[in-house]
């Protein structure tokens, strides 16, 4: 399954700051990922105000999975 990994900081602190997760569809690959990326994140940032993201990436949520 491939993963939207981010760095959430909080607003008023840019010293809190911590990881999140989003998982996506198994059959949405790592170029899908990467195209839903910013709209996803968007989606995020709206229900959580008070944060900003610092840097964002997609891959595996497990390392030995391999996209057919």
């Amino acid at each position: 399954m491939i993963e939207l990994v981010f760095i959430a900081c909080l607003a008023a602190n840019s010293g809190a700051c911590g990881e999140k997760q989003i998982l996506q569809l198994p059959d949405i690959g790592l170029m899908g990922c990467m195209t839903t990326a910013q709209a996803r994140l968007a989606q995020w940032t709206e229900s959580h105000p008070g944060y900003r993201i610092e840097r964002w990436s997609c891959g595996w949520s497990n390392p030995n999975e391999r996209e057919a």
